[in-house]
């Protein structure tokens, strides 16, 4: 029995044809004499069969698993990345609005010609119109602005505009104080009115996140990505109040609402990137 053992101990390198002649010959002497070794014998064989046959297939597995994750990690980082530089971007683009202090600009009058020639470096002029009380002309208000980005360069331009003497009344526009008058025959106590329009995106923004939030709470299957549909209201008010403001308004709709969906979208992406690395992070798959 004191051999049989001994030679029970040896059938894994007996199987691995590790052992030598002496100790194999020992081996085999043992599994003439025993029905219970050969039969641990033949299970050690099996076991060393389906472990080759399924280490292919395992290591293939985990090889596809392993490119997975490094994929999906790429473009998370690649996506974290994009969005910084995005959120970046917009902050050192937002325009700068300059006030009328009364030394902004001069206007000269040329023949049929209006120009307004504005003394300080700046990056670009806008102009809004509106039709005047009576529907004769036009009143159009003028916005000069620099931006952050600008004044690192020190990328500045002087701009000079230039206008047909009509019926048209031109205004600089002080955003939160009256306008100034620059051309024209009506009084200076006039003030462009802010927008409010952008508010109506951010309620359509809020009830459409609300509807995908109810739906997902209805099919289980969709609940996990309630944590994403909640950062969309969220990004798009930081990105609201970071263009316009705590008092939710502007004075020009289209330009406020371009640099407002560059930062919504950036902030957004931002934030899924952040919970996406949270997640792969617990879960071990980076």
């Amino acid at each position: 029995m004191k051999s049989e053992k001994i030679a029970e101990d040896l059938l894994n390198l007996y199987a691995e044809g590790l052992l030598n002649e002496e100790s194999k010959e020992f081996v085999e002497e043992n599994l003439s004499k025993s029905e219970e070794l050969r039969e641990k014998l033949r299970q050690i064989k099996e076991d060393k069969i389906d472990l080759e046959n399924s280490n292919p297939i395992s290591l293939d597995f985990v090889a596809k698993r392993i490119k997975q994750d490094k994929k999906s990690y790429g473009l998370l980082i690649t996506s974290l990345v994009v969005s910084i530089l995005l959120i970046g971007f917009s902050f050192l683009t937002k325009p700068i609005h300059y006030e009328d202090d009364g030394n902004l600009y001069t206007v000269t009058n040329a023949g049929n010609q209006i120009f307004i020639n504005f003394k300080k470096d700046l990056v670009k002029v806008d102009s809004y119109e509106e039709k005047d009380e009576d529907g004769q002309g036009k009143e159009i208000f003028l916005d000069a602005y620099t931006t952050r980005l600008d004044q690192i360069l020190n990328k500045t331009s002087k701009q000079v505009l230039a206008f047909e003497k009509n019926s048209d009344t031109i205004y600089y526009n002080n955003q939160d104080k009256n306008a100034t008058l620059i051309y024209g025959n009506v009084g200076n106590n006039v003030q462009i009115l802010p927008r409010l329009a952008l508010n109506f995106y951010f309620i359509l923004i809020c009830i459409g996140s609300g509807l995908l939030i109810i739906l997902s709470l209805i099919v289980k299957k969709y609940r996990k990505f309630i944590k994403y549909i909640v950062f969309i209201p969220i990004s798009y008010l930081l990105a609201y109040i970071s263009i316009c403001g705590l008092n939710f308004y502007s004075f020009y709709l289209e330009r406020d609402f371009v640099y407002i969906v560059i930062l919504w979208l950036s902030l957004y992406f931002l934030s899924f990137s952040i919970i996406k690395l949270i997640e792969n992070k617990k879960n071990k798959v980076i």
